[in-house]
């Protein structure tokens, strides 16, 4: 369980190269399907509303559903990857901050500053206002 907590920009990173990927995959696979069902039925759209043939009816709803799937196949695909780079960017700033941070404990440790030292200069400055 405490590994869980280790590391988080990294596992965020990871994390968001995977949604990225698969976003990507379900984006190909959605605009196909949908190219599919639309290229199949796409001549029973005009017995949409015309004729009350269901059979028809329903080969006209599979091409109208396949042409909002390719029309919404890119779109969503950008968003998802464009979510994803926001992810990474997050990741990568949790890593930079921790990096940051460990520089700077460093630093105190190698001057001397402990946190007790830094909390009394903070009350002796408090006090000299």
């Amino acid at each position: 369980m405490s590994d869980l907590f280790n590391n988080p920009g990294a596992k965020i990173k990871k994390i968001a190269m995977i949604c990225f990927w698969l976003s990507c995959i379900a984006g190909v696979i959605i605009l196909l399907v949908g190219f599919k069902m639309y290229s199949e039925d796409k001549k029973y759209i005009e017995y949409l509303t015309a004729y009350n043939y269901p059979t028809l009816v329903a080969a006209a709803q599979n091409a109208v559903l396949g042409r909002a799937m390719m029309i919404w196949a890119i779109p969503g695909a950008l968003a998802s990857m464009l979510s994803a780079y926001i992810l990474y960017g997050f990741g990568e700033l949790i890593e930079k901050a921790t990096l940051a941070k460990e520089k700077i404990e460093d630093i105190e440790k190698k001057i001397g500053l402990t946190p007790e030292a830094v909390e009394q200069q903070q009350i002796e400055a408090a006090l000299k206002f």
